[in-house]
C-alpha cells in the first residue's frame, strides 16, 4: 500500500496511530510507541518529522522521557495532520 496524507506506511490511519500511541503508553510498551511515532513521522512535515523520529529513537533508552515528550507533542501533530487534510479537500 502506498502511504497517503491520511495513512502511514503501515496502512494505518492517523487516528489509529494516535490510539496505538495511547495504548503503548498505557502498557509501558517502548517498542510499540517507537513504532507508532515512526509511522506518524511519515505523515507530517520536516520539523515535526524530525521531532517524532528523535522521540522514536529515545523510546529505547529513555522511555519515560519519550512518553512524556509525546504527550506534549501530540496536539501539534494532530493540528498539522488536520491542516493537511483540510488542504487536500
Amino acid at each position: 500500500m502506498t502511504p497517503t496524507m491520511s495513512t502511514s506506511s503501515s496502512g494505518l490511519s492517523s487516528e489509529a496511530l494516535f490510539v496505538g500511541a495511547e495504548w503503548a503508553i498505557a502498557h509501558g510498551d517502548a517498542g510499540g510507541l517507537s513504532h507508532v511515532l515512526a509511522d506518524l513521522a511519515c505523515l507530517v512535515g520536516p520539523p515535526l518529522r524530525a521531532d517524532l523520529l528523535a522521540l522514536a529513537a529515545l523510546c529505547h533508552n529513555r522511555y519515560e522521557v519519550a512518553a512524556e515528550s509525546w504527550l506534549e507533542l501530540r496536539d501539534r501533530v494532530r493540528s498539522e495532520l488536520s491542516a493537511r487534510r483540510r488542504r487536500t479537500h
